[in-house]
């Protein structure tokens, strides 16, 4: 079937944002290609050429791909796909069950606008995505590469979460509660609306404190990176696709955990905790109730996200990966 294809200006982009959301929901996506993510990302860091792309038929919205593209120091015009740096998946977005009439007509647009790129550089695709499983045209060069670990928890229908976390995890947790109780009231809960932007800026402040302490600056260092997620935090929050946490002692927070949802996955994006609490483990004690908050929800896959830090292996997940798709012209 044919296609209508448009390139969309910033005012279209930004008031797409319903309908997009309404495409993330009938395709598969994570919470990092929704409209409430993407759009403040574009605000807080776009920059080059906008090629927010839409395929159409009949007028419906069945796929999306949210572009630009940039100049690299050595005048390289790269094609990438809107999120990158701080999204841990990214993908262009299509219909369920519509990919044999999208993809072609993606490609068809690349060729189109072949003479203003040089190269595509899409990273961090989930292994699901069908760039991943698809027939590239002749004319493209292609190479995909495993880019980032992933590493994550699959409830595998277990009805217990103590038959998910490693017996010698639980009992550490069990000691460090303990602990902790005897300094105090030790509480545990996710913000409010109201709460929201005060457990943010928490969180900031103890993941920053315990960046410096080993004298680096962390990833939340700058103040473009933290409006950036305030504003894409309220965006989230209207569509429950986000959550954050705190574990309190006496009222004071001494970890925080900054997390998105979407449907039977959580995904755990970034945490903190107080370096001076640091031997009452605040850190795992936090993770560990925000995994069984959402073990109490019904969640089936608890995703850590990429990277391979030590105290995810802790949690005994299994692993996967996110790729990297660079395609050049022949």
């Amino acid at each position: 079937m044919k296609l209508k294809i448009d390139e969309l200006n910033t005012s279209q982009f930004e008031t797409l944002e319903e309908e997009w959301s309404e495409l993330c929901r009938q395709s598969i996506v994570t919470p990092f290609q929704f409209p409430q993510w993407l759009i403040p990302w574009w605000h807080h860091f776009g920059g080059g050429i906008l090629k927010a792309v839409t395929f159409r038929y009949n007028g419906e919205l069945i796929g999306f791909a949210p572009l630009f593209i940039y100049s690299d120091n050595n005048n390289v015009r790269k094609l990438c796909l809107i999120g990158s740096g701080i999204s841990d998946y990214l993908d262009i977005i299509i219909r369920h069950n519509n990919e044999n009439s999208v993809l072609p007509s993606f490609f068809s647009y690349l060729h189109d606008i072949k003479d203003q790129w040089d190269e595509c550089n899409f990273h961090d695709i989930a292994e699901e995505s069908h760039l991943l499983h698809c027939l590239y045209p002749q004319w493209l060069r292609v190479k995909i590469e495993e880019f980032n670990i992933c590493p994550y928890i699959d409830r595998a229908e277990k009805n217990d979460l103590s038959n998910i976390i490693p017996k010698k995890l639980r009992k550490n947790i069990s000691h460090a509660s303990r602990e902790l109780k005897k300094k105090g009231c030790c509480t545990f809960e996710a913000a409010t609306d109201g709460s929201r932007l005060v457990f943010l800026d928490d969180l900031f402040s103890l993941h920053r404190a315990r960046w410096m302490k080993k004298n680096k600056t962390g990833v939340l260092n700058n103040d473009t990176l933290l409006s950036f997620h305030r504003c894409a935090s309220e965006r989230l929050c209207k569509d429950n696709l986000f959550k954050i946490y705190s574990l309190k002692l006496n009222d004071k927070i001494i970890a925080a955990y900054y997390t998105l949802y979407y449907k039977k996955c959580i995904y755990i994006y970034i945490g903190g905790f107080d370096p001076k609490m640091e031997k009452f483990s605040p850190g795992t004690l936090a993770l560990y109730h925000v995994i069984e908050d959402a073990f109490n929800q019904g969640i089936e896959v608890f995703d850590f996200l990429r990277g391979d830090e030590f105290y995810k292996s802790l949690w005994g997940p299994f692993y996967r990966y996110n790729y990297r798709i660079r395609m050049v012209c022949r």
